[in-house]
């Protein structure tokens, strides 16, 4: 008997740029992250919440990419974001000023 296990979901890679990623205040935060399999689920958190979709955040799946946005960036949407999959996680610093 053969078992075959799908191999772990990983991040390949996530939006480009400096470590820190800084907007002005009324701009659209885009975090995105690209997954070895298309079947991964990724899920956001803020700080160490998780983030639940509503009228500024919305949260995708196209393909293998998993993005996180947030419409009319404020100040208090500066902080420390994670993109969490499966066995392996990816943390995105925002400043909004």
């Amino acid at each position: 008997m053969v078992l075959s296990a799908e191999p772990p979901i990983k991040i390949i890679r996530q939006t480009e740029g400096p470590t820190e990623h800084k907007y002005l205040t009324s701009e659209v935060i885009t975090l995105q992250c690209e997954l070895s399999r298309l079947d991964g689920v990724a899920k956001w958190y803020k700080d160490g919440e998780k983030m639940v979709e509503n009228e500024r955040i919305f949260i995708g799946n196209e393909g293998a990419f998993r993005s996180l946005r947030v419409l009319d960036a404020r100040t208090t949407d500066s902080g420390e974001y994670l993109c969490d999959v499966q066995s392996d996680s990816v943390v995105f610093g925002v400043c909004v000023q």
